[in-house]
């Protein structure tokens, strides 16, 4: 059992002391506990951004301005996905900064969609 993302060394140590086949350790990919939040909360983004709907906006709130932040989650959700290989805690970090504009969006009115 391997409890995490083997380092090369460390592959290259069971190949050769434990006769281990290279095909077995190659893409070889733990999913932990952060990895499964990543892609929750990014599968949980892309359904509202997908489903959202624009609310009657206020006076001096503009759909475009609701708009840009709309595309502000959306990159942070690319950064999500572009991170979540390497940079786990990084990917976690940006859905989360995605999650909080839509659901500041919702909160304040401005959208409506359901997580």
């Amino acid at each position: 059992m391997v409890p995490g993302d083997l380092h090369f060394l460390e592959a290259e140590a069971l190949k050769v002391l434990a006769d281990c086949p290279p095909d077995l350790l190659e893409g070889r990919k733990v999913t932990g506990e952060v990895q499964r939040l990543i892609e929750k909360y990014e599968a949980s983004c892309r359904k509202a951004i997908e489903q959202l709907e624009y609310t009657e906006l206020p006076h001096g709130v503009t759909r475009e301005e609701v708009k840009a932040l709309i595309e502000h989650a959306f990159r942070y959700l690319e950064d999500a996905e572009y991170y979540s290989t390497e940079r786990k805690a990084t990917a976690l970090a940006s859905v989360s900064y995605a999650e909080g504009i839509l659901d500041a969006l919702r909160l304040l009115g401005l959208v409506d969609f359901e997580w």
